[in-house]
């Protein structure tokens, strides 16, 4: 199967107005920092987005911009910038200074090789593994081969989460800062490529160095407008396939543009799923494409071709998508589940995403009006699955995933429901929302996979006396605790003994493998 990877000669792509407005940003730096001499800058920044959001794509497009602006760039993997370090095979003791002046080096190994014209040098130097190197270095010997001083230096470092936790190993460094000195020096202007996750775990010092690109998801508007303007269910479907992932939503793209999707039988369109979309995210949360195991095979069409169509005549919800108001809609949810408003705003522009990407040709979706629950379920993963990892969600999880619960309450309805106009209609989605969500699930929140280690997740949990995940199954709540004494220390509570004591209730405790000894002597022996 072939792969849709960042590609040195692959246009950066405009799929949203957020996307737009970063270009604009990062443009005006590089102007700034090629015009003005001693630009008063931020030195530092990264470039943020989850797996297949464009991060390395986006580099090398302020790679081929510096050079527009008469600007040296230079690109590095982070295990071939630090591989020194990370290696360590003379067994010295890293500095955050030492680190800096390692950087410094290579930075002039490719000054020397520029200058010198010499073409393997730079290969060597920056990448012989990358296939994209080779043009990268023809590039930058274009512009600069045989030049007694070169321009000012703009430097591109990929795939830092991978190599972060071993710079933190390796290097003697306050608040597990590694990369402190470098960061804030001003030899050069710097781009870091980082999945959401990788940010926040940096240390504190070098956060506070370091100024934020997020790279937002596709906006299914642009996608109907530039590419399948014809076609609004084959844009919907993108957007579903790929999940807003640049990456993923061009392959989804190149496949559907030219496929009639109402002349090919089922069979045919399982495979086309199966085998030439790629899966969605990285192990071991990585989910496919499109999850088939509950969809009728008469409608494996709609999969590719995802609009509202004739059905059923009855009272729906009609949803305009294009007035709705994210804002008000936030208010609304604010009021419901007594969420801080920040986080409900954040939900709010996912619900937007959401319904947009399900509608026809005139922004309006259909929405059975039991299935209002499920749509606010839907837009809920998609926030946790963008935002989980942000500083001001991570610590609010355990509040936000018991909104799952909540989510059928009759305030919902009474809250959200004057929002929409309800009519008499035929016009419906192929599938139910619930069918939707199991279709399309999302790396992270389908299952919740969390970005760390279980050993991490111990230190960071374990003694709070609470169970870190829960969920029902009939009348039997299951709970995980990670420490046996964290279940103790449950067990005296009211809200354990709300689940255990009602007639024809139960509870199942979940331990992992090697908790200890059991204490005989508390109440759980009898409960």
């Amino acid at each position: 199967m072939v792969k849709i990877i960042a590609g040195y000669d692959t246009e950066w792509e405009h799929l949203s107005e957020r996307h737009e407005n970063l270009d604009k940003q990062i443009d005006a730096l590089l102007k700034e920092y090629s015009e003005v001499p001693n630009a008063d800058l931020i030195w530092s920044y990264v470039v943020v987005g989850t797996f297949g959001a464009g991060k390395t794509q986006l580099l090398y497009y302020i790679f081929k911009r510096s050079l527009e602006n008469g600007l040296l760039p230079v690109y590095f993997l982070a295990e071939d910038l630090f591989r020194e370090i990370i290696n360590n095979e003379e067994d010295e003791t890293w500095l955050p200074g030492s680190l800096n002046t390692l950087v410094n080096d290579k930075a002039q190994q490719v000054y020397s090789g520029l200058i010198s014209n010499d073409n393997k040098a730079l290969t060597r130097v920056l990448n012989p593994r990358n296939e994209n190197t080779r043009e990268m270095v023809q590039d930058l010997i274009k512009h600069f081969s045989g030049h007694e001083s070169l321009p000012k230096t703009v430097l591109l470092l990929d795939e830092l989460e991978q190599q972060y936790g071993n710079l933190q190993d390796m290097i003697e460094a306050k608040d597990r800062s590694p990369l402190r000195d470098w960061l804030e020096s001003k030899d050069y202007l710097k781009f870091i490529a980082l999945a959401p996750a990788g940010i926040y775990e940096m240390g504190g010092a070098d956060q506070t160095r370091v100024e934020r690109i997020v790279i937002p998801p596709a906006d299914v508007t642009y996608i109907r407008s530039k590419y399948l303007p014809d076609s609004i269910g084959k844009a919907n479907s993108c957007w579903w396939l790929s999940r807003g992932k640049p990456r993923h939503l061009f392959k989804a793209y190149k496949k559907l543009k030219e496929l009639d999707v109402n002349s090919l039988e089922a069979p045919t369109l399982f495979l086309v799923v199966r085998d030439e979309l790629d899966s969605i995210g990285q192990e071991p949360s990585r989910v496919p494409p499109a999850v088939l195991e509950n969809i009728p095979a008469d409608k494996y069409r709609y999969i590719l071709n995802l609009v509202p169509i004739t059905g059923e005549k009855k009272r729906r919800y009609v949803i305009d998508t294009e007035k709705l108001d994210a804002g008000k809609f936030a208010e609304k949810l604010r009021e419901a589940f007594e969420i801080r408003s920040e986080e409900a705003a954040l939900v709010g522009g996912y619900f937007k995403m959401v319904v947009k990407a399900l509608s026809d040709e005139s922004n309006l979706l259909y929405l059975d009006m039991n299935e209002l629950p499920e749509l606010l379920a839907l837009s809920l993963d998609i926030f946790l699955e963008y935002e989980h990892a942000s500083p001001h969600i991570k610590d609010r999880l355990r509040e936000l995933m018991a909104l799952y619960e909540n989510l059928g309450e009759p305030i919902v309805h009474v809250s959200l429901a004057k929002l929409w106009d309800a009519q008499e209609t035929d016009r419906e989605l192929p599938f139910t929302i619930r069918q939707i969500r199991e279709m399309f699930p999302f790396p992270i929140m389908n299952p919740m996979v969390k970005n760390y280690v279980p050993k991490d997740i111990e230190s960071r949990l374990e003694g709070k006396g609470l169970p870190v995940w829960k969920w029902k199954e009939g009348d039997i709540q299951v709970l995980f605790f990670v420490s046996w004494r964290d279940l103790e220390t449950y067990s005296v509570t009211d809200e354990f003994y709300s689940l255990v004591f009602p007639d024809g209730k139960g509870v199942l405790c979940i331990l992992p493998p090697d908790f200890g000894e059991l204490d005989r002597t508390t109440k759980l022996e009898w409960l």
